[in-house]
């Protein structure tokens, strides 16, 4: 799917380099969390896409979110393609929903929370830090209280970059016996998208249990089970 739109408004998101943009009213794009993006301001001009990625705010208005670059302003227009990837995928069945937030990015999480409350599950954030106010219905949890959600929950939704989400399984791991969570764990990894999948350039990769998975081609959400994290970890990309 590709669309044209006005950006209506651009400011910065809570993330250090990370900026927000909301587009013109018109037709609706079918976002949902965890979903990647492609945008180009100038087709002409912009030699890489841009990465960018749905969030929500408090009120439960819909922005993208990525690393944009400086020449994008208010009043341009802007070239969007996607959804590559399907995004969280949070189950009619699941009752009891942990959203972990290893960086500042809850916006990333905010409208799995909303669609969790809609369909009367209790749910926990896990984070250092909320920018957001969070609906009262969720209870908050630091990242040190792990004993208090991880077993708890049957559904668990993780954002943050891959050092990050590397380490975090790693501590889940060495705490936890990992094994029964599988089957109810995704995790959204932002990486660098620099070719939007017409190159194959590799710099999106993500170590897969055999051979590797390319953000640009299966989009930025996995199941746990799917990525090699003893390899994870040793992967120098940067969120973009």
């Amino acid at each position: 799917m590709k669309s044209h739109f006005l950006i209506e408004q651009i400011f910065h998101s809570a993330v250090e380099g990370e900026v927000m943009i909301r587009l013109s009213s018109g037709e609706q794009l079918p976002f949902s969390a965890g979903q990647l993006w492609i945008g180009f301001h100038d087709p002409m001009a912009d030699l890489l896409p841009t990465a960018l990625y749905p969030a929500m705010d408090e009120r439960g208005e819909w922005y993208l979110a990525g690393a944009i670059p400086s020449g994008w302003q208010a009043g341009g227009r802007l070239s969007i393609h996607g959804p590559i990837g399907r995004g969280f995928t949070l189950p009619r069945s699941s009752r009891r929903v942990a959203c972990v937030s290893l960086d500042e990015g809850v916006h990333y999480l905010m409208p799995l929370m909303q669609q969790a409350v809609r369909q009367g599950a209790e749910i926990v954030f896990c984070g250092e830090h909320s920018p957001l106010r969070l609906p009262a219905l969720i209870e908050v949890f630091s990242l040190n209280q792990r004993e208090e959600w991880w077993q708890w929950a049957d559904f668990i939704a993780v954002q943050g970059s891959l050092p990050a989400v590397a380490a975090f399984f790693k501590e889940i791991d060495e705490k936890f016996s990992f094994p029964s969570k599988k089957d109810g764990v995704e995790v959204m990894v932002r990486q660098p998208v620099y070719c939007a999948g017409m190159a194959e350039c590799g710099v999106c990769a993500l170590p897969a249990r055999k051979g590797w998975l390319l953000a640009c081609r299966k989009g930025v959400v996995f199941d746990y089970s799917q990525i090699n994290w003893s390899v994870a970890g040793l992967v120098e990309n940067q969120p973009g």
